[in-house]
């Protein structure tokens, strides 16, 4: 039997990245985009290699950050089908950390550690 496909489903959810330096990505993410594949399309954005370091999160209602899961669609997460037609909004933030940044390899990697430290300070 011919089962319709949501509206929704179909056509992806739109997605706002906040970056590290409040900078913002607009993405239209499409129904089979996996977390991970996202992820990587930021990291592309920075030319950062190693990108295990860091992930994608949600704020909730509470203001919390609630990690994504890399597994996972995109458009599978709770808060994706709240939504409404209304872009999604996630966070590019450090999830692992390093006992130093001597251990980081790339300068891309450092700089985006220094600028969760600053953001972490500021608030």
């Amino acid at each position: 039997r011919f089962r319709r496909k949501s509206k929704k489903m179909s056509l992806g959810v739109r997605v706002e990245v906040v970056l590290l330096d409040d900078r913002r990505l607009q993405l239209n993410v499409g129904p089979r985009l996996l977390t991970h594949e996202l992820l990587a399309m930021v990291a592309s954005h920075f030319i950062l290699k190693e990108s295990q370091y860091f992930s994608l999160a949600l704020l909730d209602s509470t203001g919390h950050y609630q990690w994504l899961s890399h597994d996972r669609r995109v458009v599978d997460h709770d808060a994706v089908r709240t939504l409404n037609g209304a872009p999604l909004t996630l966070y590019f933030l450090v999830k692992y950390y390093v006992d130093s940044v001597l251990h980081l390899q790339g300068p891309q990697t450092v700089e985006l550690f220094y600028q969760h430290a600053r953001n972490l300070v500021y608030k």
